[in-house]
């Protein structure tokens, strides 16, 4: 009860011209979590800067910065699967896990769990979000 709440109130805030801002579409909030800091690329690439090919102890440090800084971040976990096309075969998708994690709430799940599949479809094919992912999405990355 309290999250919805404070969800209405985040959306609907007023604007910098004083107007309602409206709430953002899923195919908003897909776009948002490809926007979001993926650790394991800050990782491969803070590895690669350092010469080195091990980049899973990197990630587990910058992981940590971002949960001590309270910071969302996503964290995408990529299979050795080829792609598969989506729902209208126009687009191959890489079969991945993408798990948005949000430390600041602890009223709340802090970590939610998406395939590539799922935002790949909510951002270029307008597929719905399920109530739950969409409430999680929207009071994590709320504060960007």
């Amino acid at each position: 009860m309290v999250i919805a709440a404070a969800l209405s109130l985040s959306v609907t805030a007023p604007a910098e011209g004083g107007k309602p801002m409206a709430a953002p579409t899923d195919a908003e909030l897909a776009a948002l979590v490809r926007r979001t800091p993926d650790v394991r690329m800050l990782a491969i690439e803070k590895a690669r800067r350092a010469g080195s090919l091990r980049h899973d102890e990197v990630q587990a440090e910058l992981a940590a910065g971002l949960v001590a800084e309270r910071k969302t971040h996503v964290q995408v976990e990529p299979y050795r699967s080829p792609p598969r096309p989506c729902s209208t075969r126009e687009h191959m998708v890489a079969i991945a896990d993408v798990t948005v994690f949000d430390p600041s709430g602890p009223e709340r799940p802090r970590s939610f769990t998406f395939t590539e599949r799922e935002l790949h479809e909510a951002e270029h094919h307008r597929a719905a979000l399920t109530p739950e992912q969409r409430s999680f999405l929207l009071a994590a990355l709320a504060k960007r």
